[in-house]
């Protein structure tokens, strides 16, 4: 199963170059296991799974990897045979440097450059013109893109100094705590613009062909994916993960610290470091068990109320409508 789910803003603009193409987006929306409904819900949240499934879907109808949000289509195969050139270049930072190039020949949405800044390296996205790009998801997916192809191919979490967005913050902008792995975001900035320490751009290739075509095989599920044991906040998430669906038990922060063999107020400052709370990480973690499980009728609510550690079925009704403004009920009508 996935325990990571997608917020609606990110469905509904995924959908627009669609729609503005004349394509049946509800259609796309049912073959992908997504009820329309939820489209009217601004809480909701749909399975990362059924969320890779629409965006495969709308890429191939559209034979654009930029779903109509580009001002002119990147055909279908372009991030593969970009990704293959990569692997001729042993470091990351001759593989950020022949990225930009590859993807300027591309001439699709941004400008691509990079500047140096005595010990930085800034990878920058320039819009070409005013109407080139056309929401902010594809811009944001497509800064995600550059970074995870980093921690991909170098096997390890890429440090980000900061990151710049060139659009106002969205209504949704806490979501951006994971889009970026915890890193600073500033939006309103002039250009789109990733920072990275210089040192870093001497992470090696580590990787090969045949992991290679798994990972273009996943995409875009892979910009969704946390890199593994990257963080303590993704740390934290699995081992909760773990105990609901091994244990049927919802920890608290002691027993997670004793799991991951640190103290208690260590691993809380560690979180604030990384701009989250255990609270909020457990809230989160129960959320989208709930919601995975409630997309399979087999679950009582009763069940599902059991399997998240509430002591009373209308204890986890009133969180459930508090985290996503309906019933469990409503929801797995919608």
């Amino acid at each position: 199963m996935t325990d990571i789910t997608i917020a609606m803003p990110f469905v509904i603009q995924s959908l627009e170059g669609a729609a503005a193409a004349g394509c049946d987006t509800k259609l796309f929306l049912k073959e992908c296991g997504i009820s329309p409904a939820l489209l009217e819900q601004n809480q909701a949240r749909i399975a990362l799974d059924n969320f890779v499934m629409l965006q495969q879907r709308i890429m191939k109808v559209m034979n654009d990897e930029g779903m109509g949000l580009f001002d002119r289509p990147l055909r279908l195969g372009s991030f593969d045979l970009m990704a293959h050139a990569m692997m001729a270049f042993e470091t990351i930072g001759e593989i950020l440097e022949r990225m930009c190039h590859y993807n300027n020949l591309f001439e699709v949405g941004f400008i691509h450059a990079i500047e140096i800044h005595d010990k930085y390296i800034t990878y920058q996205l320039h819009r070409r013109h005013p109407g080139a790009v056309k929401n902010s998801y594809i811009a944001t997916s497509s800064a995600m893109t550059i970074h995870r192809f980093l921690c991909w191919i170098s096997m390890t979490r890429v440090p980000l100094v900061s990151v710049h967005l060139d659009y106002p913050p969205p209504d949704w902008s806490a979501e951006y705590r994971s889009v970026f792995y915890g890193f600073p975001v500033k939006f309103n900035e002039k250009c789109i613009e990733l920072t990275f320490h210089e040192s870093d751009m001497l992470l090696p290739n580590k990787q090969d062909f045949s992991g290679l075509h798994a990972y273009v095989a996943r995409a875009p599920r892979n910009i969704f994916t946390p890199h593994e044991n990257l963080s303590y906040s993704t740390k934290i998430r699995a081992e909760i993960l773990r105990c609901i669906h091994k244990e049927r038990d919802v920890p608290n922060m002691e027993k997670i610290a004793e799991q991951l063999s640190i103290h208690p107020q260590t691993l809380r400052r560690r979180l604030q470091e990384e701009s989250t709370d255990f609270m909020l990480l457990r809230t989160q973690a129960r959320r989208d068990v709930a919601i995975y499980m409630l997309s399979n009728t087999q679950y009582r609510i009763q069940d599902i109320s059991d399997q998240l550690g509430f002591s009373e079925t209308s204890a986890f009704v009133r969180a459930f409508k508090g985290w996503m403004g309906t019933t469990p009920m409503a929801y797995r009508k919608l």
